[in-house]
């Protein structure tokens, strides 16, 4: 028996619809390739000839963070947090749509490779391209070199005095320890961090600081106590953040929203905004952030000498430093786990995609306080 005219012209509809789907289908998928080409063409060029487009793309990315973050900015806690919860249930629904309806699986895949297509070059060309920006040393005026183990000896003492100078004016209890802070009056003046230091960050945002409500716990559980988000352009930072701690973290990832994307460089600029402000409290948290990090360095060399630098020294305010020492360690191991060990991992494949050289890239802020302290 021969078809009737309205199944010949049903079958010839389904089969245009179907060309059609694959074309769409093919079509996401050569778009979500352009996108990765184009920010993988970008990274090259940048990675290739940094000094051909710098200072001017970071002054882009400044302001361009700048109007995100101020879209951004109607509430007090981190809104990629929100964003990040209903992108994986959107994520799961699909899934479930997909299966139930008997869609294709091309079909949900190009749609899916298109939206990361669109993240990556989003995240490259308005914050990424800085990781290949000129050293910072250039900006602010500094002479970073080599130097030798007296060298990192003496900014080590000195740091280490200016913080136990001011470890007593910072707000305390009854047993010596940092009373809690609030934490919006303190992400408050981190937004505002640096305006205060010459060089970075002109005509970036104010906003102050997010609190992670939800991403929160996790993170720290990974080995982190602050992030930068540049397509909410939000620095938050998680309210499980150790008291010693939170001021100079805002304060970094307030440096990564004025465009220095770099890990070490970022830790730089906060201490050059901590050390500027107006408030004790980051003051002393900029300084007690610096001494880790140079007697971490110190104890690699000469373990002995670091120790003696902190248990012989005569510093007014020195034991008040060592009990935020022990408070702090005692404070992050809490959240020490198997998470923390992938989040490394995770962390280290994110600078080395960048052309970093990995987590030992942080112990470059060393190089920076040293140069700071002979400056002076």
């Amino acid at each position: 028996m021969k078809r009737n005219g309205t199944e010949r012209e049903y079958a010839y509809e389904n089969a245009e619809k179907s060309g059609r789907a694959k074309k769409g289908t093919l079509g996401r998928f050569s778009a979500a390739a352009m996108l990765f080409a184009l920010s993988a063409g970008l990274a090259a060029l940048f990675h290739a000839f940094p000094e051909t487009f710098f200072p001017a793309y970071r002054s882009f990315s400044i302001r361009i963070l700048a109007v995100v973050s101020r879209l951004t900015g109607f509430v007090r806690i981190a809104v990629w947090d929100f964003i990040l919860a209903i992108l994986a249930v959107w994520f799961i629904l699909s899934v479930v749509r997909m299966v139930r309806r008997r869609q294709p699986f091309l079909r949900w895949l190009s749609g899916l490779v298109l939206v990361l297509g669109i993240a990556a070059f989003w995240f490259v060309g308005a914050w990424g391209l800085n990781h290949y920006a000129p050293p910072l040393s250039e900006t602010v005026g500094l002479d970073v070199r080599l130097y030798s183990e007296e060298e990192l000896f003496r900014a080590t003492e000195y740091i280490l005095g200016e913080a136990a100078r001011l470890a007593d004016e910072v707000p305390r209890n009854e047993d010596g320890t940092l009373k809690a802070q609030d934490f919006y009056e303190l992400a408050e003046i981190a937004g505002r961090s640096y305006e205060r230091v010459p060089g970075i960050g002109e005509g970036g945002s104010t906003v102050p600081v997010k609190k992670l409500a939800l991403y929160g716990p996790i993170l720290v559980r990974t080995g982190s106590i602050g992030i930068f988000m540049p397509f909410t352009a939000e620095s938050s930072v998680p309210a499980d953040c150790a008291k010693e701690d939170l001021p100079y973290t805002m304060a970094h990832e307030v440096a990564h929203r004025m465009a220095i994307a770099s890990e070490q460089e970022a830790n730089f600029a906060a201490f050059l905004a901590c050390e500027a402000s107006e408030d004790v409290r980051f003051r002393y948290s900029g300084f007690f952030s610096a001494f880790t990090y140079c007697y971490n360095a110190l104890s690699r060399i000469d373990p002995e000498r670091a120790r003696a630098l902190l248990r012989d020294g005569s510093a007014e305010g020195l034991s008040l430093v060592r009990t935020d020492l022990g408070t702090r360690s005692d404070w992050y191991k809490q959240f020490e786990g198997p998470a923390e060990d992938l989040g490394n991992r995770v962390n280290d494949a994110y600078l080395k995609a960048f052309s970093q050289t990995g987590l030992s890239s942080y112990g470059a802020v060393v190089d920076y306080l040293i140069a700071w302290y002979l400056a002076l």
